[in-house]
C-alpha cells in the first residue's frame, strides 16, 4: 500500500488481521474452552472483522465479503456460550443495587435459572467435537487466504476504513438520540466496537491523541455492552418460570439500570461522534490539529 511506504509508522493491517485469526485458532486448539477462551476467540474475530474493514478498498469485494461472512459465522457458533455467561454476571452484578429482601430472593432465583442455562451450552459446545473442528479448519483456510490479501495500486489509506466505521457509527449514534431502540443502540455498540479494534491498531500515528480516543471508544462499548445484556436479561426474566412478584422487581430494577446507563452512553456518544467523519479522518492523518477535548 502506498500510504504504508510514506508513513513508516502506518500499521500493517493486514499483519494484525491475521495474527488475530491466528490467535482464535491456537485458542480453539486448546484441549477445554473455558469462558476466557471462549471471550478471547470472539474478541480475536471481531479485531479482524475490524481490520478487515480497513482493508476493503484494497481487496477485491469478492474476498471482503466471503472473509467477513465466515469470521462472522465463527463467532455466531460460540455466542451462546458467551451469552449465557453475560447474562450470568450481568445478574449477580445486580446484586449490588438489591435493597430488599423480596428482590434478594429473585435474584437468587435468576442466578440459579441462568447458571442452569450456562452449564447447557457449555455441555452442548463441548460435546459438538464436530463444530468446534469446523470452525478451526474455516479459520484455517481463511489464513491462508489472507496471505494473498494484495493491496492495490492507489488503494485508500487504513484511515479511509475507519472513516467509514465511523460514519456508520455517527449514523447509528444519530438514530439511536432520536429513537432509543435495543436494534439501534446495538449498532451503534457493534459500530464502536470495531472503530476502537480500528484506532488501537492504528495508535502509532498519533499516539496521545488516538490512545485517548480509543479509550473513549472502548468505554462507550463497553456501557452498550452493559445495556444490550440488561435489555436480554429482561427477556430472558419476562420468559422465566420465577414468581409474579419476582418478576416484577426484577424487570423493575433492570428497567432503572438500563435508564442510567443509556443516559450516560448517550452523552458519551455524543462527543465521541460530534465531528464529520472527514474531519475525525484528517485528524488521525495529521492533515490538521488535534480537536481539543469536550
Amino acid at each position: 500500500m502506498e500510504s504504508h511506504r510514506r508513513c513508516p509508522r502506518c500499521p500493517d493491517v493486514r499483519e494484525i488481521a491475521r495474527a488475530s485469526i491466528a490467535g482464535a485458532i491456537r485458542l480453539l486448539d486448546r484441549r477445554r474452552l473455558t469462558d476466557e477462551r471462549v471471550h478471547s476467540v470472539r474478541k480475536n474475530l471481531r479485531r479482524a472483522r475490524a481490520m478487515l474493514r480497513m482493508l476493503r478498498a484494497s481487496i477485491s469485494e469478492g474476498a471482503y465479503r466471503r472473509e467477513n461472512e465466515l469470521l462472522r459465522d465463527c463467532a455466531r457458533r460460540l455466542s451462546m456460550l458467551r451469552d449465557s455467561r453475560a447474562l450470568l454476571d450481568t445478574a449477580m452484578r445486580l446484586r449490588a443495587r438489591i435493597r430488599s429482601a423480596d428482590e434478594h430472593a429473585g435474584v437468587t432465583s435468576l442466578e440459579t435459572l441462568l447458571r442452569r442455562d450456562h452449564a447447557l451450552a457449555r455441555r452442548k459446545l463441548t460435546r459438538d467435537g464436530a463444530a468446534i473442528k469446523v470452525m478451526r479448519e474455516a479459520l484455517r483456510s481463511s489464513l491462508r487466504r489472507s496471505a494473498d490479501w494484495r493491496p492495490r495500486r492507489g488503494a485508500d489509506s487504513p484511515v479511509k476504513g475507519v472513516m467509514r466505521v465511523y460514519s456508520r457509527g455517527r449514523a447509528a449514534q444519530e438514530r439511536a438520540q432520536t429513537h432509543r431502540t435495543a436494534t439501534n443502540l446495538h449498532e451503534l455498540r457493534k459500530q464502536t466496537k470495531y472503530l476502537y479494534h480500528q484506532l488501537e491498531a492504528l495508535e502509532p500515528l498519533q499516539p496521545e491523541l488516538i490512545a485517548r480516543l480509543a479509550k473513549r471508544s472502548r468505554r462507550l462499548a463497553d456501557l452498550l455492552g452493559d445495556d444490550h445484556n440488561l435489555t436480554v436479561l429482561r427477556t430472558r426474566v419476562a420468559h422465566s418460570p420465577l414468581e409474579r412478584h419476582d418478576r416484577v422487581h426484577l424487570q423493575r430494577l433492570i428497567d432503572h439500570e438500563r435508564a442510567t446507563l443509556e443516559r450516560t452512553a448517550l452523552a458519551r456518544a455524543r462527543r465521541m461522534y460530534r465531528q464529520p467523519p472527514v474531519a475525525f479522518a484528517a485528524h488521525l492523518d495529521r492533515r490538521t490539529p488535534p480537536a481539543p477535548d469536550a
